[in-house]
């Protein structure tokens, strides 16, 4: 945790890198072997076929039976029942999740492709993260294509990375998922799962949401770096121009859980979009329950579609 306004500062610009990702992330598919921190990107990495598989998985705490996937990598043993979980901020990015399931304790390997999202906007989503800015979320929006990423992940590893994302419903998108870059360019005709933030979207003006500028979209929306969020924030919940008293009061760790929510519903409802959702919801958000004890407002819920 760190201490002096010096140490807080260069935490949370190293945190506005969010979604810590780069243009060739999008370019290319990758596959993670995390136990030994290699990311692979070559021939056979494009040629992989991607096949329905027959077989449904479940994770804790979820409603359905989950569709699953067999990925077939030239020359290796297929990467079989694998869950299809899109990636819309750092969960993108192949270090990102190599440092989020090794913490985790969970090895393995990860086959990171591309995928398209129709009518779909990746945008920043109202709610105060404990570094002072504002992770990515998905809204409905006409006119807009996403080029996101979609992993293929064991039960296991699905659910660790669930746990890491305690503001999100994770939701199944029914329907088929378009993947590009990939020497076939398969079809998940099954679906996909997908993140959800509970707050909705941030919005500057009260009507339009703000694209994630990190994640490359085709939209009539402007878009924003995620630093830009953290100054709104500040602004929003009074703190002026002053980042270091701000983020002053919303320090990383659960005790701080009560003032970040308090922040964040400073946001609310001015500078939020309620969340919606094409979907079927899969698993609550774990932060009703980490805040049912709070003196807090209600929490938002998703409008499923």
């Amino acid at each position: 945790m760190t201490n002096t306004p010096e140490e807080l500062k260069a935490a949370h610009q190293a945190a506005c890198r969010y979604p810590h990702t780069t243009p060739d992330m999008f370019q290319h598919a990758a596959l993670i072997r995390i136990d030994s921190n290699e990311i692979i990107t070559d021939e056979n990495t494009r040629r992989t076929l991607i096949d329905t598989s027959p077989f449904c998985r479940t994770l804790q705490g979820t409603t359905i039976a989950l569709p699953t996937y067999n990925v077939q990598l030239p020359g290796k043993a297929a990467l079989q029942d694998r869950i299809a979980i899109l990636g819309i901020g750092s969960n993108c990015s192949p270090e990102v999740l190599i440092k989020k399931f090794q913490k985790a304790g969970i090895g393995g390997e990860v086959y990171l492709a591309q995928a398209t999202l129709e009518k779909h906007a990746v945008v920043h989503s109202a709610f105060i993260g404990a570094l002072g800015y504002m992770p990515a979320t998905v809204m409905p929006q006409d006119n807009t294509q996403s080029f996101v990423t979609v992993g293929f992940y064991t039960p296991e590893q699905a659910e660790a990375l669930t746990t890491t994302e305690p503001n999100y419903d994770l939701v199944h998108k029914s329907g088929a998922v378009l993947t590009h870059s990939l020497e076939n360019a398969p079809v998940l005709k099954q679906g996909a799962l997908l993140y959800v933030s509970i707050w909705g979207a941030f919005t500057e003006d009260g009507t339009d949401p703000v694209l994630q500028s990190g994640i490359t979209q085709i939209s009539p929306l402007k878009a924003e770096p995620t630093i830009w969020t953290s100054d709104k924030a500040a602004e929003i919940t009074g703190y002026g121009t002053d980042i270091i008293r701000f983020l002053e009061n919303i320090k990383p760790g659960i005790q701080n859980l009560e003032s970040r929510l308090n922040h964040t519903f400073k946001l609310h409802p001015q500078n939020a979009l309620a969340a919606t959702i094409e979907g079927k919801p899969v698993k609550s958000a774990t932060l009703y329950e980490q805040a049912k004890n709070l003196p807090v407002p209600m929490l938002p819920r998703i409008t499923y579609l």
